[in-house]
């Protein structure tokens, strides 16, 4: 069964045009996979979801940081990528999508993957957002976007205007 709050979309059995997604108003979404009639909701949290901005979504492999290794998510400019890398970060993954739409994309990873926060901190900062090692190799992030396109509610939506 596939649920929303779940990223088995990314799996190469269920191809992503299979999944359909709708917005539930506020911060949070409903989905089903067709041929089914069972539903979930997904709630993204209380948090503003950002403007149009363009905004990078990142996934950086940390692969000797004081002897651990992991993965960090992260969204920000190209300058924040560039603090990674002048730290021994690697790029793994970069998609370049509206800044409201990185925040629904870091949320899912975060949510999904276990997290292993470093025991020297990423000067950087950031540390919040790393991830287990074998996290990089189930992450897609551009199977993420396609699924996460069109979950951005309209002004309406979000607070609708009572007559």
């Amino acid at each position: 069964m596939l649920f929303i709050d779940r990223l088995e979309a990314l799996t190469p059995t269920i191809p992503l045009e299979d999944v359909i997604f709708w917005h539930a108003g506020g911060h949070s979404a409903i989905g089903r996979m067709p041929g089914t009639d069972r539903w979930k909701g997904y709630k993204l949290g209380n948090f503003a979801l950002g403007d149009e901005t363009p905004t990078w979504v990142y996934l950086i492999a940390f692969p000797d940081w004081c002897g651990e290794r992991f993965v960090k998510i992260g969204i920000g400019l190209d300058r924040r990528i560039q603090d990674h890398t002048d730290q021994g970060g690697v790029v793994l993954q970069k998609v370049k999508v509206p800044r409201w739409q990185a925040r629904i994309i870091e949320r899912l990873v975060l949510r999904e993957h276990p997290r292993q926060r470093p025991k020297v901190p990423l000067p950087q900062f950031g540390d919040t957002e790393c991830l287990v090692w074998a996290a990089a190799d189930r992450i897609r992030l551009q199977a993420l976007v396609t699924m996460t396109a069109g979950l951005k509610p309209s002004h309406q939506e979000a607070a609708p205007r009572r007559t």
